[in-house]
């Protein structure tokens, strides 16, 4: 019911007050960020996610995406993090092309930028091991090579820079 109904009712004391408490709440449900706390995340659905993107084949795909599926929506996972897990394991199976069919999956915009994050990953490691691995830049190139990725996406996340170079 309105809140000006409810309080001539005299069910409730103010209208006003009512309708302040609705538009909290309202705002509060709608606009409410969820939190990831990773240290209390459950693990097992990424343990069982793993172990997937180790057997996965492409004799079995669509029963393997139906699986993945069900993994993201049951245990909640991030999307981001499942999309850099499935990163990881092409890199791992270069030659596995049942991952370009996992990954096409994904909204191709959210790519650029979790392939760009491993990049500077490895960039910000002052006095580190040394530069990013091979494979992973193997993984860059196939994926530039089949089109999920442009080279103006990934270029800026790449080190040393266009301008660190051409000073060079």
């Amino acid at each position: 019911l309105e809140p000006e109904l409810l309080a001539a009712a005299g069910l409730v004391s103010s209208a006003e007050a009512v309708d302040k408490k609705l538009r909290k709440m309202n705002t509060d449900v709608v606009y409410r960020q969820q939190k990831y706390n990773l240290l209390r995340e459950e693990s097992e659905g990424y343990a069982k996610l793993v172990v997937l993107l180790g057997t996965l084949t492409a004799g079995g795909l669509a029963q393997s995406l139906r699986a993945l599926r069900s993994l993201v929506g049951f245990f909640d996972l991030d999307p981001n993090r499942v999309l850099s897990l499935v990163l990881d394991a092409f890199e791992c199976d270069p030659h596995n092309g049942a991952y370009l069919e996992v990954l096409a999956q994904f909204k191709r915009a959210y790519l650029p930028q979790v392939l760009g994050f491993k990049l500077q990953h490895y960039a910000r490691r002052a006095g580190g091991p040394g530069p990013a691995p091979r494979s992973l830049f193997a993984l860059v190139a196939q994926l530039l090579a089949r089109g999920l990725v442009g080279l103006a996406e990934v270029l800026p996340h790449c080190s040393p820079s266009l301008e660190a170079c051409a000073e060079l």
